[in-house]
């Protein structure tokens, strides 16, 4: 499909979008009828002259690589998909918490805490291929949350039995690669 066709079918969808929309329910549906001449109209088009918006894109694309701007900082990046379904997890928030040691833990509990605030903790929002990025991150071994207004979730190691623990290192990027995570 050449760029023509391409802005064609985006300016037919945008008129047909407006008009839907104007008017009264009782009024007849406008109809627009947009033509354009395509300069490649009856022209053979070699495969290396193809529009590389026209070029197919991978299902789950490839995020941007990160790049640290103080190395005295680092970074987490990795994706997620859900555990029985395969398929990528994303709009979620996630966040780098704390492994806080507790001082009297409770019986039947583990000897920390995990904690997160949702202003002061790092986060970022998981992309709908289920990519994530943290950036500027002080050095430290840190659990990671998937937060939603309703609930939050630790992501746990691939045993399923205790929190992933992921560790930040100076002028490094930790990625984690792909993440099962499990929750209903």
């Amino acid at each position: 499909m050449s760029r023509v066709h391409i802005l064609t079918a985006v300016l037919i969808a945008s008129v047909l979008v407006t008009t839907a929309g104007c008017g009264n329910r009782s009024s007849p549906t406008a109809s627009v009828t947009l033509s354009f001449e395509s300069p490649l109209e009856g022209a053979e088009v070699s495969q290396s002259s193809v529009s590389p918006l026209a070029t197919p894109t991978p299902r789950h694309p490839t995020p941007t690589p990160v790049t640290l701007s103080d190395t005295s900082q680092g970074a987490i990046t990795g994706s997620l998909v859900h555990a029985e379904t395969g398929q990528p997890v994303g709009g979620m928030a996630i966040y780098l918490a704390q492994i806080v040691e507790s001082q009297q833990p409770l019986e039947g509990a583990p000897p920390y805490q995990i904690v997160f605030t949702q202003k002061g903790s790092p986060s970022a929002t998981v992309d709908p291929y289920g990519h994530f990025a943290l950036v500027d991150l002080s050095p430290g071994t840190f659990a990671l949350v998937l937060w939603t207004p309703h609930d939050s979730w630790v992501i746990t190691d691939p045993s399923g039995t205790k929190e992933l623990r992921v560790e930040v290192e100076a002028g490094q990027v930790n990625d984690l690669g792909q993440l099962e995570v499990n929750f209903p």
